[in-house]
């Protein structure tokens, strides 16, 4: 019998290929309906994204050895290939037999015929492991090597030439927990000490933030310094596009496309939750899960509203400081979301329309001498710059300084521009991510 993780995370696999949707709500959703220990949830999450980080790559081995029937088995048969190809390829910790063995479990009672096949498969693909690790290094394509969309290493290469290798590769590697601490709260030591005694090792990555990174951040939405609002998950560069808007306590605060409400939260801590921030989705149910995390951190000068973002509401009345964080093609993020890989273009092209008319909607709710922070977790560039200089064409808008940043984090293009940064993940890692600001002249 398969083993209760390599069984959900197969599942998941399964549903995601036959129904969509976003790979974690996926994955929580199986987790959810079945009882397992800590160790199989690691287990069942580790073949889970990891065989979605790497599909194309899997893929390509497999029909080296099933050849084009490949490209016609069933979700169930092909999912389990790729569940044992992904053992046998990257999880050095795990037995060949049983990354074999109980691969063939999965299919035992739904696709009997499939077990003679997968069998030989999995044991030729075991037998010439290394010589298909070289073949994957040895590939000069990029859908191969780095199991994403053609066009996305094209971009990439397009905007930021060799460096697309590096963005691309650190895509495989596991992102650090970062914590951004509730300072309503506790302060940073104090959170540090009650995570060690937690049995957690945390570290501050940089004096100048509320941050702490963990060694390991599994489960940690599970503990009951999580559930007490101690702290929220956020990565550093979401936490840096939040100090951009340089608030005050007392200020208005717009938070456009805010859920689930990491950087309205952090902007609260900022302010010592004194003052008024409207944080704004489309979604009702993104709403309320905005509204649940403010509760849970114990801030009360959050408003969780629905609204669209392109469309800023006059009855909202005007703020000292707004942010557009706007929906964007996610290239920053492949690391934590590896189904972005797989998005075809006709999906994002159209996106720098948006948000171009959210950053105009926008921009009509600021006050005088007001900032506006505009940021994305792209780092295509016509969705960052290319959005900006349109926007700039239309707007009268100051670009503003916000290179007070790089005292923080090294920043490479600070000496050409001081307005805009652009966060890259193998260089500053961090989330791939872009931010600029803009003030309001006094009228």
């Amino acid at each position: 019998m398969a083993s209760s993780a390599r069984k959900a995370a197969h599942t998941a696999l399964v549903k995601m290929q036959r129904s969509g949707g976003y790979s974690n709500l996926v994955l929580d959703a199986q987790l959810n309906s079945i009882a397992l220990d800590k160790k199989d949830i690691s287990l069942a999450s580790a073949i889970f994204y990891g065989v979605i980080e790497r599909m194309y790559t899997l893929d390509f081995i497999i029909r080296r050895y099933a050849g084009k029937r490949a490209d016609k088995l069933p979700f169930s048969v092909i999912n389990a290939l790729r569940v044992g190809t992904y053992q046998i390829l990257y999880m050095d910790k795990i037995p060949a037999h049983a990354a074999v063995s109980e691969t063939v479990e999965l299919v035992k009672k739904s696709d009997k015929w499939a077990v003679g096949f997968i069998n030989a498969v999995l044991k030729k693909i075991l037998s010439e492991r290394e010589a298909c690790i070289e073949a994957i290094a040895k590939s000069d394509n990029p859908e191969i090597k780095y199991s994403c969309k053609r066009w996305i290493y094209d971009t990439l290469r397009q905007d930021y030439g060799a460096a697309a290798d590096d963005i691309l590769h650190v895509s495989f590697d596991s992102t650090p927990v970062t914590l951004r601490v509730n300072t309503l709260k506790n302060s940073r030591t104090q959170l540090e000490e009650l995570l060690k005694s937690a049995g957690i090792e945390a570290h501050a990555p940089y004096d100048q933030l509320d941050a702490l990174m963990l060694e390991k951040g599994s489960g940690i939405e599970h503990m009951k310094l999580y559930k007490d609002g101690r702290f929220h998950v956020q990565d550093i560069a979401s936490q840096l596009c939040c100090m951009a808007l340089s608030v005050e306590s007392g200020m208005r605060v717009l938070d456009v496309c805010a859920a689930p409400g990491g950087k309205s939260f952090t902007i609260a801590e900022m302010m010592k939750d004194s003052g008024e921030i409207i944080s704004q989705d489309v979604h009702e149910a993104r709403v309320k899960l905005i509204q649940r995390g403010a509760d849970r951190l114990g801030i009360k000068s959050i408003k969780a509203v629905q609204g669209d973002a392109s469309e800023c509401s006059e009855d909202l009345g005007l703020f000292d400081r707004v942010l557009c964080d706007v929906p964007c093609s996610g290239l920053g993020v492949m690391s934590k979301k590896p189904d972005i890989k797989y998005k075809d273009y006709e999906d994002v092209k159209d996106l720098p329309r948006l948000q171009l008319k959210i950053l105009m909607s926008a921009q009509k709710r600021l006050k005088p001498g007001g900032v506006l922070v505009y940021s994305t977790c792209t780092l295509k560039k016509d969705e960052n710059e290319g959005v900006l200089n349109e926007f700039l064409h239309i707007c009268n808008l100051k670009p503003i300084d916000i290179s007070g940043i790089y005292g923080i984090i090294d920043v490479s293009d600070k000496d050409t521009c001081t307005n805009m940064i652009t966060l890259l993940p193998h260089i500053h890692l961090t989330d791939g991510f872009f931010i600029a600001a803009f003030k309001k002249e006094d009228e």
